[in-house]
């Protein structure tokens, strides 16, 4: 998965905008959440997350996006120019 690496915060809220720095591919190898688990690598009624970090990716690395894919929640993460370029 990507985790955004950003590199400045601005505003409150909903209306918050991060400036992303790039983003770090993560292989997930287990979690535990709230009645989920798969391979979680604690017990009892912790939440966590195992892992590690694969990559840096760079912004200028193409993405590809399918709008037919599942809608999970998330807030929409775009790439826009800053006002610097």
């Amino acid at each position: 998965m990507l985790l955004p690496i950003f590199s400045e915060v601005r505003g409150e809220g909903r209306s918050r905008e991060y400036r992303i720095f790039g983003y770090a591919a993560f292989k997930l190898t287990g979690y535990r959440f709230s009645g989920a688990s798969y391979q979680a690598p604690c017990s009892g009624s912790s939440r966590c997350i195992s892992g590690s970090f694969v990559r840096f990716v760079d912004l200028t690395e193409n993405f590809d996006y399918s709008p037919d894919g599942p809608r999970l929640g998330a807030s929409v993460v775009a790439l826009t120019p800053s006002a610097s370029e």
